[in-house]
């Protein structure tokens, strides 16, 4: 007969049991990562480094809009640009099979899953958690007219790789964004020493932590030299990238931009911590 596991016995074997870890995504993003690290005994944080805003001006996106019939794709590269643009889209009248005689490309499950939810179905969405990973799968785009919605602050290695197959490309601003209001509550949680991990899931995220810690006098430098400082966990290369470039020591890279590969790899940090002191 199967031995069955309580909540009790889960707990006392999860490297997370008491561990302190600090969300820096939005509080509507953070919702299942928060759930998973809370059912693994970790006492969450939700700090939001960043905050979405509208783009100052709505011009581009709904000229964008009234005119999709020009476009022969449309690339979501983050689920904020899925609600921002679905948001807008709303506002403007379209025929009824406006959305339906484009392609539409998703990268990630989050930005794809919110695409199902907000507008439709994908047709292409890449395995790897990187938006020119989906240049493969467009096939032949020459002569081809694509849309990208995209945050003020978007890497245009997308829109470039796509231009030099002879793509014309219009990236047009569909949201910003900006540090949160909370942002000063993330840099005081930083100086006291009192968490176990920060987890930053965007380029942006890192920036704005870093600016917030760096107006009260804490560089990535002295961080680093801390005995007592946070393991800081990072979801993806280019998040990872972004802040070893501004001097941040990266402790553990999640392979996959879902809530289970951050999971996987603060749970995987801390067991490697904890086989350490064992030995």
């Amino acid at each position: 007969m199967a031995k069955r596991f309580s909540r009790r016995d889960l707990l006392e074997t999860s490297a997370l049991n008491g561990k302190r870890i600090v969300v820096t995504r939005t509080r509507e993003q953070s919702r299942g990562l928060v759930e998973r690290l809370t059912e693994l005994g970790a006492e969450v944080i939700v700090c939001p480094a960043i905050a979405i805003a509208p783009p100052d001006s709505f011009a581009a996106l709904d000229t964008a809009i009234r005119n999709l019939a020009r476009y022969h794709w449309i690339i979501f590269t983050s689920a904020n640009a899925v609600r921002a643009f679905s948001e807008r889209f709303a506002l403007i009248p379209q025929p009824a099979d406006a959305l339906s005689r484009l392609r539409m490309a998703a990268v990630g499950s989050a930005t794809a899953n919110t695409l199902t939810e907000l507008l439709r179905n994908p047709d292409v969405t890449p395995d790897l958690y990187q938006a020119d990973a989906i240049l493969p799968l467009m096939g032949n785009v020459r002569a081809q007219h694509i849309l990208i919605p995209s945050a003020d602050i978007a890497r245009d290695a997308l829109a470039k790789g796509l231009r030099e197959r002879g793509a014309t490309v219009d990236s047009v601003i569909t949201y910003r964004t900006v540090a949160a209001p909370e942002i000063s509550e993330l840099a005081e949680t930083v100086r006291s020493c009192s968490v176990n991990a920060i987890v930053f899931a965007s380029p942006s995220s890192v920036r704005y932590a870093l600016r917030a810690l760096d107006d009260i006098g804490i560089t990535p430098a002295s961080l680093s030299r801390r005995s007592s400082r946070p393991a800081f966990i990072c979801i993806g290369d280019v998040t990872a990238a972004a802040a070893r470039e501004l001097g941040l020591t990266v402790d553990a890279t999640a392979a996959e931009h879902t809530t289970e590969g951050l999971v996987a790899a603060i749970t995987d940090w801390f067991e490697s911590r904890d086989e350490n002191v064992a030995t």
